[in-house]
Parts: structure tokens; sequence; C-alpha cells
């Protein structure tokens, strides 16, 4: 006869035997047994290109075998996908997220493996020793992570090229319609806005210019003397931000706007010396 539950329940409800309750000193027994150091493969992915970092934690046969019962419970009956995902959201290493560590590590470990593509040049000749050496200095300067909390250096980037662009076109938008501010409709004056960006994010970078204004119209763009052309290009840029998914409550614009502008020179500063032709295997 099958136990009855004593405690909250009606006396008519059982525990059945299978899958039974795993009690926690059996579950630290498993956690000890189940985990090994993992493998780890790195894969390029070039379809649609992605870095790929695999960790393998193999399942020892030996667990199967000996503790059957314990290891159809564990990987038959239970989300361990699912469990993965919430545990990475919200487990903590030390003082920080599982996921800002993870991140960290993985990182270290891309900039090592670059380390090593750079250096590759130096085996091919003393003609290339000098070169990769001035290489691999400017790398380890390059690429050293800047204190405080990390920036998107795609989206740097991208602010900086889109600022430059957004400037010009908005100066010349504003100096062609000046005149015409006063006489064209409201659907005319936003045609004219989308050329540079749409009217809904030009409308919120001027909110946050004007913002002791109750409403904002298109007409306010050409005919206020309050914003410079930079000004508004800069808020509209800072919109486009947010709507990326950037929050300025942990990096401001203008750190963006200073690392893009460091990615970029190094992008193109050229070597004082260039390498010999790579030498052809025969």
């Amino acid at each position: 006869m099958e136990p009855e539950l004593q405690s909250g329940y009606s006396h008519s409800r059982k525990v059945k035997r299978f899958p039974r309750l795993t009690m926690g000193k059996q579950a630290a027994a498993f956690a000890h047994l189940l985990w090994t150091p993992p493998e780890i493969q790195g894969r390029i992915r070039r379809k649609s290109p992605a870095m790929r970092f695999i960790f393998t934690v193999p399942i020892r046969s030996e667990f199967r075998a000996s503790y059957g019962t314990a290891y159809r419970i564990l990987f038959g009956h239970f989300d361990w996908e699912k469990a993965f995902e919430k545990a990475y959201r919200e487990s903590s290493y030390g003082n920080k997220q599982m996921s800002a560590y993870i991140s960290l590590g993985l990182r270290a470990l891309f900039i090592q493996a670059l380390k090593i593509w750079l250096a590759e040049p130096g085996q091919w000749g003393p003609e290339y020793e000098e070169f990769t050496s001035v290489a691999l200095a400017e790398f380890g300067a390059g690429s050293r992570s800047k204190t405080g909390p990390p920036t998107n250096a795609n989206f740097a980037v991208w602010a900086v090229q889109r600022l430059d662009r957004l400037g010009p076109q908005l100066a010349d938008l504003r100096r062609d319609f000046k005149k015409q501010a006063h006489v064209a409709s409201k659907k005319e004056l936003v045609t004219a806005i989308e050329t540079v960006a749409p009217w809904s994010t030009v409308k919120k970078a001027l909110e946050s210019i004007l913002a002791e204004q109750k409403s904002i119209e298109p007409r306010q763009l050409f005919l206020s003397s309050r914003m410079s052309n930079q000004k508004v290009a800069s808020a509209i840029v800072q919109v486009e931000l947010l709507q990326k998914g950037c929050d300025f409550r942990s990096v401001s614009f203008r750190t963006y706007l200073r690392f893009g502008k460091d990615i970029l020179q190094m992008l193109s500063d050229s070597p004082d010396t260039r390498p010999p032709e790579r030498p052809q295997h025969r």
C-alpha cells in the first residue's frame, strides 16, 4: 500500500512511486558525480556569420550504469534547456552576474585567438618579425578593455558615422525650408523632415531640447533659433540609439562618440612599415 500524504493534502491523495521526489543530499551527490571540466570548441558559422563557443560536459557512462533510475529522472522528466536559460539570467558569481563573468572570459579567449592570428606572419621568416612585433604591441594597447560599463563598439561606430552624415543633411534641410516653413503645410514639412529621419524620431529629439513646450510641431525644427544643427543632430542620434537598445544610464552619449572615434581612428591608421608579400610555397 502506498504511503499517504499527511500534511496539507486530502488522505485520498497518494505519492506516486515513480518518478519519486529527490532529496537534497542526493541532488548534491549528483552535482559532484555529473560535473566534469567542460570541453570547448570554437566554430565560425560562415553562412550567417557568427562565432560559436560550444561547451560540452560529458555525462560519464558509469553514472548511467550505476544510477539508472536517477539518470531517467534527471534526463527524462526535466527541461534542462529552460533551467539553464533561467540560471544564466539569474545566477551570480562573487559580486558579478554570471552572464558578465562568462562574457569576460570568452572575450579574453577571443582576444588571445586574435593574437595568435596576428602573430602568424612572424613564422614566415625574419623579414616579418619586426612588422609582427609592432602589430602585436599596437593590438595589446588598442584591445585592452576600458574601465567602467562596457560600450557596444558597433553602436559607437554607427553613432559617429550617422552624426557625420546627419549634420550636413540637417543643415541643408533647415536652410532650404526656413523661408517656406511659415506657409508650408504640416504634411509638406513632415515629408521634408523624413528625408533625413522619421518624424516620430525627430519629434522625440525636439521634445528633449524644447522640454518646456507642451506640444511639438514640425515647423519648430525650421523656425527655432535656439537649436544648432549639431544639437538637433545629436539629439536625433541619441533617440535612434535608444531605439536600438542603448542604455544611457550606464554609458553616456559622449562616451559612445569618443569610443566610436577611437575605433575609426584605429581602422584608418596606416602602419609605418609594410610587410613583404607572403612567400609562396612551391
